[in-house]
């Protein structure tokens, strides 16, 4: 048995077809195998570029978001524009009636 495998009559012999359609199988599944991989490999390598994509937009847009809020101070828009000057009565409650 040894000496036939040794020999390779497995792959020449009576059966040599059913040996034949084995290792093909095996070939195949194992070309299939290494394809998932690297298409695995390959969209962990994305993930990982639209993750560190995502945090430099987070960080971008919080930076604006501080930017907006600063410019939106009433104090800082006192200080910007020299003409206007602040209440000193508290706003009032307009009520606009629109005649139908």
């Amino acid at each position: 048995m040894l000496a036939d495998i040794v020999k390779l009559k497995f792959l020449i012999g009576e059966k040599s077809v059913i040996s034949w359609k084995m290792i093909l199988t095996v070939i195949l599944l194992l070309t299939l195998q290494v394809i998932a991989s690297f298409f695995t490999d390959y969209k962990v390598y994305n993930i990982a570029i639209l993750e560190d994509e995502i945090s430099e937009l987070e960080y971008e847009f919080s930076r604006e978001r501080f930017k907006l809020q600063t410019l939106k101070l009433e104090s800082r828009i006192l200080k910007e524009v020299t003409d206007i000057k602040q209440s000193e009565e508290p706003p009032k409650e307009i009520i606009v009636k629109i005649k139908k």
